[in-house]
């Protein structure tokens, strides 16, 4: 293991050595007191940063911009709209629905499903109304992952009039989503 020493430890063998090549005898207690004397420095110093970073953390949660002390612009958060389907809702909710559906086919452990997740949440309120978007987990519904043939997550399928018909596998942009969406009303 390596050990790393502190400043003080630093300081005082740094005047240890200092002395001995200038001829002089550095006594422990000098060389202690100056080590503790530069570390409460050293902790002072660390303190000052950390409670300017605090300060500057409070104001940007409070909406100011800390660098110019005018409001910042706030970030839109991305509240969760889409459904959950299970075995139970799928039938109702997807295959007899009026409007077509987006199912996004995910997992909370896979990292390409947590990138889509956001997109297609933030698309199931901006299709509100015209479209029905939601998830299925495929850890909790398997039997629903094995009967589309889900292989490969994030799978987005798209349902009109009860059937399959478009699939998107892997992580898509907003924009290809919007698109394979989007052909559902024109056709």
């Amino acid at each position: 293991m390596v050990h790393t020493p502190t400043v003080g430890q630093a300081c005082r063998e740094f005047a240890h050595i200092f002395g001995q090549s200038r001829g002089l005898y550095i006594t422990p207690e000098y060389r202690g007191v100056v080590g503790e004397l530069l570390d409460k420095l050293v902790w002072s110093v660390d303190a000052a940063r950390l409670a300017a970073n605090s300060a500057r953390c409070r104001a940007h949660d409070d909406g100011v911009n800390p660098r110019t002390g005018r409001a910042a612009a706030r970030k839109e958060t991305v509240m969760s709209k889409a459904q959950e389907f299970s075995e139970e809702t799928f039938q109702s909710e997807v295959l007899e629905s009026s409007k077509p559906v987006l199912v996004d086919f995910y997992a909370d452990w896979c990292a390409p499903c947590r990138v889509q997740g956001p997109i297609v949440d933030k698309l199931a309120g901006e299709y509100e109304g015209r479209a029905k978007i939601g998830k299925v987990d495929v850890d909790a519904q398997p039997e629903l992952a094995g009967r589309y043939r889900v292989r490969s997550i994030p799978t987005l399928l798209v349902f009109k009039d009860g059937e399959v018909v478009d699939q998107l596998v892997g992580t898509q942009s907003r924009e290809t989503v919007t698109a394979t969406l989007d052909a559902q009303f024109t056709a």
